[in-house]
């Protein structure tokens, strides 16, 4: 009776533990799918954040790419003040048609010429813009039928001016949305994710993955967020989009220093989908002939070898965008370093030449006859020459030189360490040589191209990096003037009197009417000079941070008195006004921290640049509105 009685107990015992087992089973199996839901979101979510990081880099570059075509254009104007010579250095670009449709010049009565002529933009939003608003900002319109062409697109716009500073035209070149298509495919990788940029101040559409319906590019984007949108940098949230009606996740992420925002999404129920079949797996697995026991152990296993497979896939995502990164740096095509690292490699080249007293030599290079190539045997062929003059001139500098492709067919070179005295003649002559022999194409014909080429030495013809770029650009279009495929040395000089001329000048064109803001432009403007003749000056990194902590405190003070005339007044972009203030003291106190030996000239233009954009931009609006309003 009592074995009995101990025999019941122990059935009990393995009946609870097997009970307990499939208890404990079964709440594991809940976790297990918690966990992969939540892994999946953090996956579809950590690649979303990748690819609008991606995504931003392609637009910045294209819309900066275009910005340099136009501005090239009009400094080409502003020389010859003919249209008939413009329009055909229009024809010679040779840009890559795939992804921009045609440069456009119109007149200051808003009149096409060539190619557009007999179409009128005098009454259009960006003609109309141009028109009253100075200075050298890109303007970017939403999407629309094109009068010329009749096929979609948006165009990037500049105003042109005169010598005197008077209203002269706008040059307007026109991009297609689908040309971004194929690069937002890529990101993709296998997901349904949806991509869309948005201009930020009308809130149109100018390019999305799938694409609209013709309605919906010329509709406002209504998404209840953009209150949120218009104040962070980037951010997150859930919504029902109303280009599709699907309810998504969605990243955002503002381009930066342009109206635009990029946009992500990936819809919920892909998440479910993913984890559903991911869980589905782990229970077919576990469903083979194992026991309860096995069964638990083997849901523990799993979700413990989830958990390091989603470990690889994070180190495997941080490779992929270290990898956009590095893409971002260097020139798909021929490999040379892109703008970016050719700014940094300029930057440092500089500051050592300054330190041991050397000499740096800047070829600004312009291919000429590279446009008939394209026309007469295609893009691909193109390429093919771009790779091949990459190849030849690369043999004609040391490694430790830097040979970069700027965009397009214009090239640089940076000859860093050359003792004073040293000619370039013989680098130039080398590099013009290299292309003297015809260029194999696949096709079995031969091409052949030819450089002009401007030569700027720091310090003899600039002391910063825009002001030496700038030098060498006016030079090549110099050689271009004489006969083509030649080299022309800089006439610019950064001295004049003995004293160092200003590296940024407030004129009139920076004036906004409103006379307490004027003078604290004015002060910020010496500031940033003061702090440019520092570095260049040699002083020590002390006075460099004094400088900036003045910088600091002035920009604060006039950014009060912004707020001021803003509440005074009743502006009505108070708010967004005000969290653009705080970004620009975020990005002043992060460009502080971050100067530091060899990179303070590449930090000496964004802070040129970031107050540049702060006047243009964002005052000039605010500006026109306290004038209206009778400010003065």
């Amino acid at each position: 009776m009592h074995h009995l009685k101990s025999l019941r107990v122990r059935v009990a015992l393995v009946w609870l533990v097997f009970l307990l087992v499939v208890a404990f089973s079964l709440i594991q199996g809940s976790r297990v799918r918690a966990n992969i839901l939540a892994e999946e979101n953090a996956r579809f979510e950590r690649n979303a954040v990748l690819a609008s990081v991606a995504s931003e880099v392609f637009t910045a570059q294209l819309v900066h790419q275009v910005g340099a075509l136009l501005r090239a254009v009009r400094q080409f104007h502003r020389k010859t003040g003919a249209y008939a010579e413009t329009e055909a250095f229009i024809d010679q670009l040779g840009f890559d048609r795939s992804l921009i449709d045609g440069i456009y010049l119109l007149d200051a009565e808003g009149w096409g010429v060539a190619k557009a002529r007999g179409h009128n933009a005098a009454e259009r939003d960006y003609f109309q813009h141009h028109r009253q608003t100075p200075g050298d900002s890109l303007k970017i319109s939403p999407v629309e039928v094109g009068k010329v062409g009749g096929k979609l697109h948006f165009s990037i716009s500049l105003r042109v001016e005169r010598d005197d500073g008077q209203f002269d035209g706008v040059l307007m070149a026109t991009v297609r949305p689908e040309a971004f298509s194929n690069h937002y495919r890529q990101l993709q990788g296998g997901e349904d994710r949806v991509f869309s940029l948005i201009l930020s101040d009308s809130r149109r559409l100018l390019t999305r993955l799938p694409e609209p319906t013709p309605e919906q590019w010329a509709r406002p984007v209504a998404l209840e967020n953009w209150p949120m949108i218009l104040r962070d940098e980037v951010g997150r949230f859930v919504a029902v989009s109303p280009v599709d009606g699907i309810e998504r996740v969605y990243v955002f992420r503002k381009i930066h220093q342009l109206p635009l925002v990029m946009f992500v999404g990936f819809a919920e129920t892909e998440v479910a989908y993913a984890a559903a079949v991911r869980f589905e797996r782990l229970q077919d697995i576990a469903i083979s002939g194992l026991t309860i026991l096995g069964l638990a152990g083997l849901i523990l296993s799993l979700a413990l070898i989830s958990r390091e497979r989603l470990a690889t896939a994070n180190v495997c995502l941080e490779n992929a965008y270290e990898a956009m990164r590095a893409q971002a740096m260097s020139d798909a095509l021929t490999g040379l370093p892109a703008r970016p690292m050719f700014f940094d490699r300029l930057a440092q080249a500089v500051s050592a030449a300054r330190r041991n007293e050397r000499l740096v030599a800047l070829l600004f290079l312009d291919l000429d006859g590279f446009k008939a190539v394209n026309d007469q045997y295609g893009h691909d062929a193109g390429d093919v020459v771009l790779k091949a003059v990459t190849h030849r001139w690369l043999t004609c500098v040391r490694d430790s030189d830097t040979v970069a492709r700027l965009g397009g067919d214009e090239f640089a070179v940076i000859i860093a360490d050359v003792l004073p005295g040293t000619s370039m003649q013989a680098v130039c002559e080398k590099i013009i040589a290299a292309l003297a022999d015809d260029i194999e194409l696949p096709s079995g014909h031969f091409a052949h191209v030819g450089v002009s080429i401007g030569l700027a030495i720091y310090p003899d013809n600039g002391l910063e990096i825009d002001s030496l770029l700038a030098a060498a650009d006016a030079a090549m279009y110099q050689s271009k003037a004489r006969g083509k495929n030649t080299w022309t040395i800089a006439t610019a000089r950064p001295v004049a009197n003995g004293e160092a001329l200003d590296w940024l000048v407030f004129s009139d064109a920076h004036l906004l009417g409103v006379a307490e803001i004027d003078e604290q432009h004015r002060q910020l403007v010496r500031l940033v000079n003061r702090l440019n003749r520092a570095v260049n000056g040699d002083e020590d990194a002390g006075e460099v941070a004094g400088l900036f902590v003045r910088l600091f405190e002035a920009t604060r003070q006039h950014f009060e008195t912004e707020h001021r005339y803003m509440v005074q007044y009743a502006y009505p972009a108070t708010t967004v006004h005000d969290h653009e203030h705080q970004r620009l003291l975020e990005e002043l106190t992060r460009m502080s921290s971050e100067t530091t030996p060899g990179n303070e000239l590449l930090i000496l233009q964004r802070v040129k640049d970031w107050l540049l954009d702060h006047i243009n931009a964002a005052d000039r609006q605010l500006g026109h509105y306290l004038v209206r309003h009778g400010c003065h």
